[in-house]
């Protein structure tokens, strides 16, 4: 495997790899049991898997996935995406691509491609990191997403648009509000952690 993994991995930018995703990782201040859970399981992954740890033909390990916490200037509201394959609400996010320079440049990009937005203001550290099994489709088997989420700031009321082939519609949501929609326990734990952020 060690040309055809050397080779994959230039395609991406050489200024990402394992150890920048671990020392981004390390940089994250967990602030409770889920989320040291979560750290230690992501760096545990990065440290010891064969394959490309962003790469997202790595489905036997898994793969780190980019993912952003979208809300308004006041803190209030994020904006949720309700996702054709899970039919629930979640974050904006996907897989590191070819092109991406690390991994806030794929953060922006998925921001864009799904809701439109541009003009955003976000902080290059980790707000959140969530572990779990995503769904087989088609051709690709069950597989683990080590999600890593930045926090971004976007003007509520800007025109946004869904990315139609991977969702069904985007909704600023209050984040007291959250847990009346379809989504889960990840989604609403970023939420009470930015009502804490807010509060402070």
């Amino acid at each position: 495997r060690g040309d055809c993994g050397r080779l994959f991995s230039i395609r991406y930018t050489l200024a990402m790899d394992t150890n920048y995703f671990v020392s981004l990782v390390e940089s994250f201040q967990s602030t409770d049991d889920r989320e040291r859970d979560a750290k230690e399981r992501t760096l545990r992954f990065l440290q010891t898997t064969p394959g490309i740890p962003w790469g997202r033909k790595n489905f036997e390990d898994g793969h780190v996935c980019a993912s952003a916490w979208i809300l308004n200037h006041e803190g209030t509201h994020a904006l949720l995406f309700h996702h054709k394959k899970l039919n629930r609400w979640i974050q904006i996010g996907g897989h590191i691509e070819e092109g991406d320079t690390d991994f806030f440049t794929a953060a922006l990009r998925e921001v864009q491609e799904e809701t439109g937005l541009i003009d955003v203001e976000y902080e290059r550290e980790i707000f959140d990191i969530d572990v779990h099994v995503y769904p087989s489709r088609g051709d690709e088997p069950e597989h683990i997403h080590y999600d890593l989420r930045v926090l971004i700031r976007a003007k509520e009321g800007v025109e946004t648009h869904v990315q139609a082939e991977e969702g069904n519609d985007l909704r600023w949501v209050e984040l007291s509000k959250i847990a009346e929609y379809d989504t889960d326990e990840s989604v609403l734990h970023t939420a009470r952690k930015s009502i804490v952020v807010n509060e402070q």
